[in-house]
């Protein structure tokens, strides 16, 4: 369905409108499509309850560090393919990416990632920068939504469960907006669908067991000029 029925409905479920005898008008409309897109906004901002994973592909640049990945939300995976092999990069936190000791500038296979949230979009950050052997890298992540217009056709890019749920967080926006309570049924159904949501590709957090005894993690010479990344 088109914006501008999500907005119509919404209005409606409010009871801001009555469905059969009214329609809204510019004003009504111009708030209600002012209000789905804080929604949207929102949404891609928080992470929280979006609906949908995506792949996005990474063209590697022989020394460069920084990437930007518009539209990108939170991003959980990175690997990078040699040969048609994939192999997986280890993420670090942003202490441990930024401010630990290193040695820079040196091109051989990424062994560690770590991703910054910027307007528009994210930065990932890769060291080791690629060297020309990597032929793609592929990050995993949540993806926002866009702005939208009266005429943005829905059907395109969201299920009609999402379009459904928008409408019931829409009709709570425009009660809050105009003052008024939100039916106990419709506020009812809108916990609910919530719920139901938070179930929809779950975020995966899967413990890892790290050993206290093994690798104290710091980065030597023989790392650098021989392993390469690549030591266990």
């Amino acid at each position: 369905m088109k914006a501008g029925v999500i907005i119509q409905r919404a209005l409606n479920l409010s009871g801001i409108l009555s469905r059969s005898l009214e329609e809204q008008d510019d004003e009504e409309g111009t708030d209600g499509l002012f209000w789905l897109n804080m929604i949207l906004a929102e949404k891609s901002a928080t992470g929280v309850l979006l609906p949908y994973f995506g792949h996005l592909d990474i063209t590697p640049i022989q020394g460069q560090e920084i990437y930007f990945l518009p539209n990108l939300v939170t991003a959980e995976i990175l690997t990078f393919t040699i040969q048609g092999v994939r192999y997986s990069v280890r993420f670090e936190t942003r202490y441990k990416y930024l401010g630990t000791p290193r040695a820079n500038d040196i091109q051989s296979l990424p062994f560690q990632w770590y991703w910054e949230r910027v307007n528009g979009g994210m930065n990932i950050y890769l060291y080791f920068t690629p060297d020309q052997q990597i032929e793609g890298i592929q990050v995993t992540g949540l993806i926002g939504l866009q702005s939208v217009i009266f005429s943005t056709e829905f059907d395109g890019f969201l299920d009609t469960f999402y379009q459904n749920f928008l409408i019931f967080e829409l009709a709570e926006s425009m009660c809050m907006f105009y003052k008024i309570s939100m039916p106990p049924e419709s506020k009812a159904k809108l916990m609910r669908l919530r719920n139901e949501m938070r179930s929809i590709n779950p975020r995966d957090f899967k413990l890892k067991r790290k050993s206290l005894i093994g690798s104290s993690g710091i980065l030597t010479y023989a790392q650098v000029n021989f392993g390469r990344g690549w030591t266990a």
